[in-house]
């Protein structure tokens, strides 16, 4: 929807999805489940704003997202 709209670069869509959600969740898993949190807290919000940010530069067209 948003390739044919031209807000995203021709892309696969499930490629972009997987390249999305992918750090996102392995960080959720190292902190919660691995135990991370302990060890070196990470501001999983942060990750997912600057994460969200970086896929829109890499992903989207004609927008300007601050790192």
């Amino acid at each position: 929807m948003h390739i044919a709209r031209g807000e995203m670069v021709a892309a696969d869509p499930r490629h972009a999805a997987i390249a999305l959600v992918s750090p996102l969740l392995v960080a959720a898993l190292h902190q919660q489940e691995l135990g991370g949190a302990d060890v070196r807290c990470l501001d999983l919000a942060a990750l997912a704003r600057d994460h969200g940010a970086a896929f829109v530069r890499a992903y989207g067209v004609g927008r300007s997202v601050a790192p």
